[in-house]
């Protein structure tokens, strides 16, 4: 404490009237004070000196008399008789502001006429010191920083950005004032939060050191310690934050290439063509402090291997073993990040040594540098070196007519690294070179496909399998001979061959001359044909089935009706050539007869379609398998009925693949269509041995509608006729 003293000789005739003589004390106090206890400080030199403070005498709001430095006063004032209030201070009063302490003190006196009076004040720190700090494990946990404050005086924040290391002062009222707090953090992902801790009562003459930490004791994660003028050391409080700054997570060590535990075939053509590292990536909020890796070799004890380093901390003498199984140059130490190396350091090493068969397994584990050193969980390469073998394995069905699906087995090794060959240039049957087939192969388990295209049909092929990215390759499979599909035809598929049949046929005389009446029947095919037709109808039921016995007397022809109907004709309209299929919807059998139309027997939907649709086996004998069925049609809906076209592939009975149009759209005039058709994944495997084509006049049955119309033939008979299909040029499209 500093005490400088102004005095004067009593001279009682020297008194003003009314007036009395002031005598001042002015002291400087720079400890801290809190709980009635004060502690020594540094860094308040220019404050010890009283001769720079400032005075002011004032007498309610009125400043009587002022000095700007009390080195200038006189040693005694003289004043008139009154009560009075002494001000000393030194810097200025500011909301907040950096390195800005304030020192200040006040007191009252009382003058009396005629005596002398002395008035004494101490100043010290009359605003708030704050100070702020991050631990070490703070500042690596959290690249970037920074904490904002403010108070009921302030009108804007106050920042303490990454790296200050200013004090702040804080005008703080006596009763206690309010210091609120908001920090802004940037994680080590790059991740940017704002949080608000929890506010703190600061008063005058305080000195607050605030400390953020993260050490991993902290419940949320950061650890803020408040210390007041030292009174209050090891007081924490914990404030809530985002889950992503609880405490620094243990290390982690992710496989790449690989899958923990699991045995990984490698040979040594892989390490050059694996097309993805193979690495163990290492990550620790807290840096690396260690990485141990196991080893359980019976052939690298051989080699003179330990059992156990530790890859971030080996001796020269390790490193001298360990060359060229690890990267032993690496400066992974302290990092918080770290891909360690192994395609082109262990893996390579080990399946390029002949002798190193067998499994060999190695356990890797990091521990961070943070004083609890959390460990990873293990990550286990389990490293099997191969001498691969692949054969190739395709099926009947993996040759089609314009493509083929090529296909090896992967006895050992990759599948990854397995490739297809074709001829580039032969002589004669010999191959000279060999290209590698475009695409990109898919793999199932063992087995790796590929998508040969573009393909001529019935032409033979040569492919074979390598292991490895050069056509050179010596690690493959022998020649494989294929022949593609044909791509086959329907017979007859424009419709052009028809044989009609006369079901019956009567003649009767008129006036006008000689009738001629018959009912006419229609086999899509020739006449040759008949009893085995590559094409068959409905008219099989309509037209050909058993003729009533009673026809002659309740039928007869000219009753202006038929009894039994052509559901499939030959029709003149053609798309090409000169016919085409009509397909009707027919009413026929009992009932029908013009006299009595009380509805028909029967009502049968048209079909036409290949070979026959009974037994075991529908259609006809097909060993191709196409990609798309074509045809053209025109359609004559009644009762918005639809039609149907339909295609199977089979195998034996197995249907293997199919197409399918419904349609009940109209249309006038002849239009071309191509469906897809399906093929089932569990059948491709299997040729085809038949195909069964179907177009139907309604799906509808028997259900469907059929109204009354006249015969083209001399206009005086009716039939009975629905929804009308007409099919012409069927193609297979491949």
């Amino acid at each position: 404490m500093f005490l400088f003293y102004f005095s004067s000789c009593d001279n009682e005739e020297g008194y003003l009237k009314g007036h009395g003589t002031v005598y001042l004390q002015l002291q400087a106090d720079t400890t801290f004070a809190a709980s009635g206890k004060t502690k020594a400080t540094d860094g308040f030199d220019e404050f010890k000196n009283v001769s720079n403070y400032s005075v002011e005498i004032s007498q309610g709001e009125k400043v009587v008399t002022s000095y700007e430095k009390y080195s200038d006063m006189p040693t005694s004032i003289d004043l008139e008789s009154g009560t009075y209030q002494l001000k000393a201070f030194l810097g200025e009063l500011l909301p907040a502001k950096f390195e800005a302490p304030y020192f200040a003190g006040t007191t009252k006196f009382q003058v009396e006429a005629n005596k002398k009076t002395s008035a004494s004040v101490t100043c010290a720190l009359a605003n708030t010191k704050v100070s702020v700090s991050y631990s070490e494990d703070f500042r690596e946990a959290y690249p970037d920083y920074s904490l904002s404050m403010t108070t009921a005086h302030t009108s804007e924040a106050l920042v303490f950005k990454k790296g200050e290391t200013r004090s702040a002062y804080f005008q703080a009222d006596s009763t206690g004032q309010k210091l609120n707090m908001s920090m802004s953090l940037t994680s080590l992902e790059n991740k940017k939060t704002t949080f608000t801790p929890s506010a703190i009562t600061i008063k005058p003459r305080e000195d607050v050191k605030l400390l953020f930490k993260t050490d991993g004791e902290a419940v949320s994660g950061v650890k803020l310690e408040i210390t007041i003028d030292g009174s209050t050391a090891d007081t924490t409080v914990n404030v809530g934050i985002p889950d992503y700054m609880l405490p620094l997570d243990p290390p982690l060590i992710t496989p790449k290439g690989f899958i923990s535990g699991e045995v990984l075939e490698v040979s040594s053509v892989d390490v050059g063509n694996y097309n993805v590292d193979i690495m163990a990536s290492m990550f620790a909020g807290g840096t690396i402090d260690s990485c141990i890796v196991e080893i359980n070799s019976s052939y690298l004890k051989t080699k003179g291997l330990k059992e156990r380093y530790d890859l971030a901390n080996l001796s020269e003498e390790d490193k001298a073993v360990l060359d060229g199984y690890f990267p032993v140059g690496a400066g992974m130490y302290r990092q918080r990040s770290y891909n360690l190396d192994l395609k082109q350091t262990l893996v390579k090493k080990l399946c390029e040594d002949t002798e190193a068969q067998g499994i060999h397994e190695f356990t890797f584990v990091v521990k961070d540098s943070l004083k609890m050193h959390q460990a990873s969980k293990p990550v286990i390469l389990k490293l099997k070196p191969v001498v691969p073998e692949i054969q190739m394995a395709m099926r009947d069905g993996d040759m089609w007519s314009t493509h083929a699906v090529l296909r090896a087995q992967v006895i050992s090794g990759n599948p990854k690294n397995v490739k297809f060959l074709i001829p580039n240039k032969k002589l004669g049957n010999t191959v000279l070179s060999w290209k590698f087939v475009t695409g990109t192969p898919t793999i199932d388990g063992q087995f790796v496909t590929l998508e040969y295209e573009g393909l001529t049909p019935n032409t033979q092929y040569q492919v074979k399998a390598v292991y490895g990215s050069t056509t050179t390759s010596q690690l493959g499979t022998d020649i494989y001979e294929f022949t593609t599909e044909s791509a086959l035809q329907l017979s007859d598929n424009s419709f052009e061959n028809w044989t009609r049949k006369t079901i019956r046929e009567e003649m009767s005389f008129g006036s006008l001359g000689v009738f001629i009446s018959a009912i006419y029947g229609w086999y899509p095919c020739k006449e040759s044909d008949i009893s085995a037709p590559y094409w068959s109808s409905t008219n099989n039921q309509t037209i050909f089935s058993k003729i009533p016995d009673d026809i002659t007397e309740d039928y007869p022809l000219n009753s202006q009706s038929y009894v039994l109907q052509p559901s499939v004709e030959q029709a003149t309209e053609s798309n090409s050539g000169s016919f085409a299929a009509k397909i009707m919807t027919v009413g026929w059998g009992r009932g029908i007869k013009e006299s009595e139309i009380v509805g028909t027997e029967y009502i049968t939907p048209g079909k036409l379609y290949l070979g026959t649709d009974n037994g075991n086996i529908k259609g006809v004998e097909f060993t191709s398998r196409p990609t798309r069925l074509s045809f053209a049609y025109k359609y004559e809906p009644q009762n918005n009925e639809m039609f149907r076209a339909r295609a199977v592939v089979m195998n034996g009975n197995t249907e293997i693949g199919y197409t399918e149009l419904v349609s009940r759209t109209a249309q006038n005039d002849y239009v071309r269509t191509s469906v897809p058709f399906v093929y089932y994944d569990q059948y491709k495997g299997l040729k085809a041995t038949h195909i069964y084509i179907e177009f139907e006049s309604s799906t509808s049955g028997s259900k469907s509608h059929v109204e009354k119309r006249k015969d083209a033939c001399l206009g005086a008979f009716y039939r009975f006729i629905g929804s009308t299909l007409y099919v012409d040029d069927v193609n297979l499209e491949y």
